[in-house]
């Protein structure tokens, strides 16, 4: 389960919004994994390349189509809806704070990070059944987050819940 929770913390580290430090930390923690995508993606991009790609795909008024990395928006089709509210109260009540400034609960990025922490297996199997949706998006937005985004999907179906 060790290798599933740095798995976890990885793919949440790169759908985060890139920074020189997360894009160090993901390089790190991709070698222990021996994750050859994600290794790829990093080295051929690096920081820069990454921060460009996160743009294109996530950020409002970039070129072309912008995928939503929520969980609310492939639920109700929206953003910060009742999804959002209710992911909020579901980390609370467990103890746990979200502390990523400007991050609402159901991010992807948020959701893999407190699934990195605590495995929780509910919580796994949510981003199961939307991840797919984000995956099929981010082929119009970004190729390169398309292809993390599969990668991550090939290693969520492999985890036995």
């Amino acid at each position: 389960m060790e290798k599933l929770s740095l798995a976890l913390y990885l793919y949440s580290i790169l759908f985060y919004k890139p920074t020189p430090e997360l894009v160090e930390k993901a390089r790190e923690i991709a070698e222990i994994l021996g994750d050859d995508i994600a290794l790829s993606v990093i080295d051929e991009l690096g920081y820069e390349g990454l921060l460009r790609e996160y743009s294109k795909a996530f950020k409002p008024g970039s070129r072309g189509r912008v995928c939503a990395p929520y969980e609310s928006y492939y639920r109700e089709g929206l953003i910060y809806g009742d999804t959002s509210v209710e992911l909020r109260k579901y980390y609370k009540s467990r103890g746990y704070e979200l502390f990523v400034e400007g991050e609402l609960p159901d991010h992807i990025a948020v959701e893999l990070e407190y699934a990195s922490i605590t495995l929780d297996e509910d919580i796994i199997r949510r981003i199961k059944t939307w991840l797919p949706r984000l995956v099929e998006d981010l082929k119009n937005c970004s190729m390169i987050y398309a292809k993390l985004g599969e990668n991550l999907l090939r290693i969520l179906e492999e985890t036995p819940l």
